[in-house]
């Protein structure tokens, strides 16, 4: 199946990837198009359409780590905010 991806969302996130975590652009953009199918992956393992529900995402950086928290429409509040598994790491793309 092919997909198409939100190239704009994936350069917002790659400059903030620049600007947070000091990153060259070849990494931040590795690591942007890392994230973008990651959602994808994570939506088709709940079963969930891209019309269907919204998914955001947040860039984190600290503590020597890049990580990407995400909260779902699909998901409740306790689940989107009080998980410890509702990140991905950027780490992993490099």
């Amino acid at each position: 199946m092919k997909y198409l991806f939100d190239k704009k969302e994936i350069m917002k996130n790659a400059w903030t990837l620049v600007r947070k975590a000091g990153k060259s652009m070849a990494e931040a953009l590795k690591m942007s198009w890392y994230l973008a199918k990651k959602v994808i992956s994570y939506r088709e393992s709940w079963g969930v359409n891209a019309e269907d529900e919204e998914m955001t995402t947040n860039i984190w950086v600290g503590y020597g780590k890049v990580r990407a928290y995400y909260t779902c429409g699909w998901r409740s509040n306790y689940q989107n905010k009080k998980c410890r598994d509702n990140f991905f790491d950027l780490a992993e793309a490099l």
